[in-house]
């Protein structure tokens, strides 16, 4: 239990005695009168006419910034010395006034009190020396009635003394037998509620209704203390079996706290997890859109490229067939042409044999021909010239078609680089739909693992409802049993372990703290009945006065 928890529990205490002292004051002054005197923790005001709810609160709205509860402990204590004050002194004003009343005299005038110059033990010692002061005053009467008692004892057998009494008492005695008989039916309630054997309940049923001898008093009075003593070796014994259930009750409050620690740090990491994981997956999935978007892209550029090469391939081939063609075209019209030059050159040649034998058959003719034989020399030369030009347009022909040979060459070169990079483009798209596809996995495997972290935490989330569920249920059942002690009957239960230790230790806790709670309602009952009994009892001297 912390320093916060004993102070506020203090302060419970002090108030429930602060709130039973000011009635036994009201009790007081309504058979003695109001004694006027001003107030010990106010001497500039009157002791009755102090509003205590409201000046304790306005205390503690003064001092707001006290956040231990010292403050309020310490006007808790300064209330009741100021009301246990204003009770001595008017109790030693009652008793001043009775003992002058009983020998016929006039009552004393009342002392002159300051404020706060009157302590608890002035006033307590004042009370003590009215009390010495009238008991000597008074023990010259009391040995004539003493005198008159042992006559009429002398004249009663025991079964008269413990029967009804038929003579008659005056008021003093009827009314010190009827306090008296409250008071012992206030104790037997007290044994009988703790389960203690009473001896005022065998006098009392010895004794009876009616009124008793005077003499019965001392007997009362014995059996009283009596059950007092026993009343309080049983409340001492109570204390004794409090205090190690307030220590383990602190233990168990102490595991308590730490357990829920441990649930809040548990439940914080938790929450750190998932959303921890929740940005993960919001990352991942952030992640694998873009790189989706650039697979797409990029398969889109590389079906440009790879459309783009396709028609270049095509425009190639294209030209390549035509120039094929062109080449076949021109190959044939040259073959075609040099054969027919070389018919046209057979038949020159031919010719010119012919002309040779004619020459040769008409040498004689020659000079006469010689004009045509120089024409036809000139025709011959021409037309050598135009087979040296033919035989040119030739070379050159097969110098173009060599050129078209290295042409078709160099394009079937770049068609094959041209094939070796779409394949490497259609590898890469596949290389990058298989990356794609591994992206998709990761993804649902990373959905799948969020679902289950959402799954768990739904579940730890249910668990602590249901625990907090059955805490409220069991403060509620502790309210019950707190507001109503009545409806409780001590057992001694055996504790069921059901496996789960967090639930064990917190039913375990609360049950010992409904325990402790109920001792302690108990307890302050019988302290609260115990402090009556000593204030409204005289002190035991051996002789039998009030009468």
């Amino acid at each position: 239990m912390t320093d916060m928890d004993s102070t506020e529990l203090r302060c419970v205490t002090l108030r429930r005695d602060l709130t039973e002292l000011q009635g036994l004051l009201i009790s007081v002054a309504s058979r003695t009168g109001v004694h006027t005197c001003p107030s010990w923790r106010y001497p500039d005001r009157p002791a009755w006419h102090l509003d205590l709810p409201a000046l304790l609160q306005q205390e503690l709205e003064v001092e707001e910034q006290n956040q231990d509860g010292t403050r309020e402990l310490t006007l808790l204590l300064e209330l009741i010395v100021d009301r246990l004050v204003l009770l001595l002194l008017t109790v030693e004003r009652f008793v001043s006034g009775a003992s002058e009343w009983w020998r016929g005299g006039v009552a004393p005038p009342d002392r002159d009190i300051n404020g706060s110059s009157v302590s608890v033990s002035l006033a307590a010692r004042w009370l003590w020396e009215r009390l010495i002061t009238s008991y000597g005053r008074q023990e010259a009467p009391e040995q004539d009635l003493q005198k008159g008692i042992k006559k009429d004892m002398g004249a009663q057998d025991a079964t008269t003394q413990t029967g009804s009494w038929t003579g008659s008492l005056c008021s003093s005695c009827m009314s010190t037998q009827t306090g008296m008989r409250v008071v012992c039916d206030a104790v037997m309630k007290l044994c009988q509620s703790q389960q203690l054997p009473s001896c005022l309940s065998q006098l009392r049923s010895d004794v009876g209704q009616g009124p008793g001898h005077p003499t019965d008093t001392s007997r009362w009075a014995a059996n009283m203390a009596r059950d007092l003593t026993r009343v309080m070796r049983h409340m001492e014994r109570l204390e004794g079996e409090v205090v190690p259930l307030k220590a383990e009750l602190e233990q168990e409050k102490q595991q308590a706290a730490d357990i829920a620690a441990s649930l809040r740090n548990a439940k914080a990491e938790l929450n750190s997890t998932v959303r921890r994981l929740q940005s993960d997956h919001e990352r991942t999935v952030q992640a694998m859109d873009k790189e989706r978007l650039e697979v797409i892209r990029e398969k889109v550029k590389c079906e440009e490229v790879i459309q783009q090469h396709q028609e270049t391939v095509r425009c190639h081939m294209s030209t390549v067939s035509n120039l094929e063609l062109k080449l076949r075209a021109s190959e044939t019209q040259s073959r075609a042409r040099i054969q027919e030059m070389e018919k046209a050159l057979e038949g020159e040649i031919l010719r010119a044999r012919k002309a040779k034998k004619d020459l040769e058959g008409a040498w004689e003719r020659v000079r006469d021909t010689k004009a045509q034989a120089a024409s036809q020399t000139a025709l011959a030369n021409n037309l050598q010239k135009h087979v040296q030009a033919v035989l040119g347009k030739q070379a050159s022909l097969c110098d173009r078609v060599a050129q078209l040979d290295t042409e078709c060459e160099q394009l079937r070169e770049d068609l094959g680089m041209s094939e070796e990079k779409r394949e490497g483009l259609v590898s890469e798209a596949a290389f990058s739909a298989k990356a794609c596809a591994d992206l998709r996995e990761q993804l649902h495997s990373a959905i799948e693992l969020a679902r289950q972290e959402e799954k768990r935490r739904e579940e730890a989330e249910e668990a602590i409802m249901d625990r907090e569920r059955a805490l409220s249920a069991l403060q509620e059942q502790q309210r019950l049993l707190i507001c109503h002690p009545e409806l409780h009957t001590p057992t001694e239960l055996i504790p069921e372990y059901s496996g789960d230790v967090l639930g064990d230790m917190e039913r375990h806790i609360q049950a010992n703290t409904t325990r402790v709670r109920i001792l302690q309602s108990e307890n302050s009952r019988l302290s609260a009945a115990i402090h009556k009994l000593r204030q409204r009892l005289p002190k035991p001297t051996g002789r039998v006065g009030g009468t």
